[in-house]
């Protein structure tokens, strides 16, 4: 589900049977690479279309693509608590990892596009690497959240840090996911697309929202100096968090087409952090209303800068397996490779087993 929510629309229409079967690509290079072909489902296809390739090293990229779906739907699936936290953490950055080296096989490959499913060529994976990553930051400002009571290292000031960064990077994604979705109203992308843009735009706007909040609370608590300052922040906080709610919801629907997402678990926890937000803001109201009568600027100040030291964890190849010995190899001709029908699959096909 994670994958297949980044769809593309730069496929071209599937053949029909006629045509696909008159078609045969191949590429001769002297090596055993391009001898078998290799059938996958392309989440890039916007009709939904299998892709036949007929490359080894495409077909690697593919295994790790689909291994980094699993990675994913782990972390999707795991429900959160204080021990499983960092098992989510692992896996997140673990499929961030396996897909970046998923791109630098592509790369590798060097393929003709049209021997490339959408899903490989289009920048999913690309788009895939940073937002595993900021989920698996998510998870730091949860676990934070979570211990900063028992643990004096954690402040108010740190968390605001990390969410400004967790901001900025779904900020940053959203360009990529423009360019990456097209804008075709009525058509399979043109519905993804919405999808990706809604969930990037919430998720962007929650944890700015996140960040003034973590500042005004610390100037609140802190100093009576900064009384107003604090005020500002959590004003700009409140804001922000009802433009996440308005976008959450634009989210929610445009997902329903798409996959299943519940609405009501994302929407209660907006209320939840609503609702803790307004009291931290009127109490620290009263205070100043009351006692101090620090005037309240009318724009907030910028944050504080961001803080990350995330990064991927980095995939280890697979060596080539020891009964690859020159002589197994002569056995093989590449000069004798079957009609391997490469490209779309028309559904009328029933060219052989998915991989």
């Amino acid at each position: 589900n994670a994958a297949s929510s980044f769809l593309s629309g730069q496929s071209s229409k599937a053949p029909n049977k006629k045509q696909y079967e008159a078609t045969s690509p191949a590429v001769r290079d002297g090596t055993l690479r391009h001898m078998a072909a290799f059938t996958w489902k392309d989440l890039g296809d916007d009709e939904g279309c299998s892709f036949r390739l007929g490359d080894t090293i495409l077909e690697e990229a593919s295994v790790l693509f689909a291994l980094a779906q699993v990675l994913l739907q782990k972390a999707k699936s795991e429900p959160l608590s204080e021990h499983s936290m960092l098992d989510v953490f692992k896996w997140l950055k673990q499929a961030s990892g396996v897909l970046a080296h998923a791109l630098d096989t592509i790369k590798e490959a060097g393929a003709p596009l049209d021997h490339t499913p959408d899903d490989l060529k289009n920048g999913l994976l690309g788009v895939l690497v940073d937002c595993s990553l900021a989920q698996a930051q998510h998870i730091t400002i949860r676990r934070a959240q979570a211990t900063m009571h028992a643990n004096p290292a954690i402040t108010h000031a740190l968390i605001a840090k990390i969410a400004h960064d967790t901001a900025e990077r779904y900020k940053s994604m959203e360009t990529l996911a423009r360019g990456l979705c097209g804008d075709r109203a009525g058509r399979a992308s043109g519905r993804v697309g919405a999808y990706v843009m809604a969930h990037l735009r919430f998720k962007q706007l929650y944890f700015a929202a996140l960040a003034y909040a973590m500042v005004g609370i610390d100037r609140v608590t802190s100093d009576p100096a900064n009384l107003g300052y604090g005020l500002r922040d959590l004003l700009t906080a409140k804001e922000l968090l009802s433009k996440a709610e308005l976008a959450a919801k634009a989210f929610v629907e445009a997902a329903r087409v798409i996959v299943f997402v519940d609405n009501l678990a994302i929407l209660h926890a907006l209320n939840d952090s609503m609702a803790a937000l307004d009291d931290i803001l009127d109490r620290a109201r009263k205070e100043n209303d009351s006692v101090y009568f620090k005037a309240v600027p009318e724009k907030a100040g910028v944050l504080p800068e961001r803080m990350s030291n995330l990064s991927p964890d980095a995939f280890e190849p697979v060596p080539t397996h020891p009964a690859w010995t020159p002589a197994m190899i002569e056995c093989f001709d590449p000069n004798k490779v079957p009609a391997l029908h490469l490209g779309k699959v028309p559904e009328s096909v029933d060219c052989c087993p998915q991989s």
